[in-house]
């Protein structure tokens, strides 16, 4: 496999090398998923997402997916979006509101986690 490249300029492959934490995290930086836990984080304040006043004039309704990262305080650290439709039209609005989101931590063995979950946000108007 001599001379392919992968895009991984500057990777030590000494991350690799037994007895060393390299690329996977340990201990206290160790971030779970919702199916490793014991129990999953539990939504303790939300912040409803505010609708965009353009989507709203036009009667646009959506959704938007988004990855997040809680830390072992409960607290929002990360936000990624997933998916959203329509592409764009909701993504601020739903990032910055759940990025203000209180939990109760995710428990491993005991313990608090932090741990990556995914939550969708849906964006409807009134029936």
């Amino acid at each position: 496999l001599s001379g392919l490249q992968f895009g991984l300029e500057g990777l030590d492959m000494n991350a690799f090398a037994d007895g060393e934490e390299g690329l996977l995290q340990t201990g206290e930086e160790l971030v779970m998923t919702m199916e490793t836990v014991d129990q999953p984080p539990k939504a303790i304040q939300r912040t409803a997402p505010v609708y965009p006043s353009r989507a709203h004039r036009k009667g646009i309704e959506g959704y938007v997916v988004l990855s997040l990262l809680i830390d072992v305080q409960g607290r929002v650290q990360d936000v990624v979006i997933v998916e959203s439709h329509p592409l764009e039209i909701f993504d601020e609005a739903a990032s910055s509101s759940i990025a203000s989101w209180k939990f109760h931590p995710a428990m491993y063995e005991g313990g608090t986690v932090a741990v990556r979950v995914t939550q969708t946000l849906r964006f409807q108007l009134g029936s």
